[in-house]
C-alpha cells in the first residue's frame, strides 16, 4: 500500500481528464456591441476567443476554497498544473461537493441594518452584500465599495460622540451652577 503520491503518469491522466472535463462559462465581455457611438459608430460583428471554464480553488484553509473562478481557456493548463505547499493540485475543474463558506456579516448600508434610516436620511445608497465573514471584512467592504459613504457614516459617528460630549459638559455646568444658586440663596437667609 502507497501513501497518498501518484506516479508522474496518473498525474497527466488526471490532468488530461480535468482539461476534458472542464465546464464551459459564459464569454465575459462585449454585452453591447455598439462599442462606439456617434457620427460613425464602431459595431462588434464577431468576436474569437478561446473561451472560458470554470475552475475551483482546492485549498480548504482559504478564504476563497470552493470558489468558482472564470478564466480563458487559454490559461486552464497553467491554473492546473499550479501545486499547494503540500503537493496537491491548487485548483480542480471537478465542483465541489460542498458549498464555498459563506458569512454572516451584512454591509452597513443593508436594508436590515437598524441605523438603515439614519442613513437614509443621508441619502446612502442601499447594498444587498450580506455575506461578508467578520467585522474585517466589513470594514474593508466599506472602505473599498464605499468609501465616501463610510466617511459619512464615521462623520456621523463623530459627530454624535462630540454632541455627548457637548451634552455632558454643559449639564455638568448646569449642576455647578444650581449648586452654587443654592449657596447663594442661603448667603442671603
Amino acid at each position: 500500500m502507497r501513501s497518498g503520491a501518484i506516479s508522474k503518469e496518473e498525474a497527466e491522466i488526471l490532468l488530461e481528464e480535468m482539461l476534458a472535463d472542464a465546464m464551459e462559462a459564459q464569454e465575459p465581455g462585449i454585452n453591447n456591441r455598439i462599442i462606439q457611438s456617434g457620427e460613425l459608430p464602431m459595431i462588434v460583428s464577431e468576436l474569437a476567443s478561446a473561451g472560458y471554464v470554470i475552475v475551483y480553488k482546492v485549498d480548504g484553509q482559504h478564504p476563497d476554497a470552493r470558489e468558482p473562478s472564470i478564466i480563458n481557456r487559454n490559461s486552464l493548463l497553467q491554473q492546473l498544473t499550479k501545486m499547494l505547499p503540500d503537493g496537491r493540485r491548487a485548483f480542480t475543474t471537478k465542483k465541489p461537493d460542498v458549498p464555498p463558506f459563506r458569512g454572516s456579516v451584512k454591509c452597513l448600508l443593508h436594508a436590515d441594518n437598524p441605523d438603515r434610516p439614519q442613513y437614509a436620511a443621508l441619502g446612502l445608497p442601499l447594498c444587498d452584500k450580506d455575506n461578508l465573514r467578520n467585522e474585517y471584512q466589513l470594514t474593508q467592504h466599506m472602505r473599498s465599495k464605499h468609501p465616501r459613504e463610510y466617511d459619512a457614516i464615521l462623520g456621523a459617528t463623530r459627530e454624535d460622540d462630540s454632541d455627548a460630549q457637548t451634552i455632558k459638559a454643559l449639564k455638568a455646568i448646569i449642576v455647578r451652577l444650581n449648586s452654587l444658586e443654592g449657596k447663594a440663596d442661603d448667603e442671603v437667609d
